[in-house]
């Protein structure tokens, strides 16, 4: 499996992975808030997010995330400790 950053060029699969639990009516755990940015804004917001928060903790050392999310080649996604 190949695991791949968020990006621009996921977001259909990210969306239809939250709606496929959304569908279900599954809790929805590990998706970096995606599942709330996508009510109350866009892919674009929640991947701007994940990216600064990223920056931060590698520029200024801090430990604000303890886990990453990533995308795979199919269509999960999910958060790696």
């Amino acid at each position: 499996m190949k695991f791949i950053f968020p990006c621009v060029e996921y977001e259909q699969k990210a969306i239809e992975f939250i709606l496929e639990f959304h569908d279900n009516m599954s809790l929805i755990n590990g998706t970096g808030g995606l599942d709330g940015m996508l009510r109350t804004g866009t892919y674009s917001d929640w991947l701007e997010k994940v990216l600064r928060i990223l920056i931060l903790r590698i520029y200024q050392e801090k430990e604000f995330l303890h886990s990453h999310t990533f995308m795979s080649e199919k269509r999960t996604i999910g958060s790696l400790e």
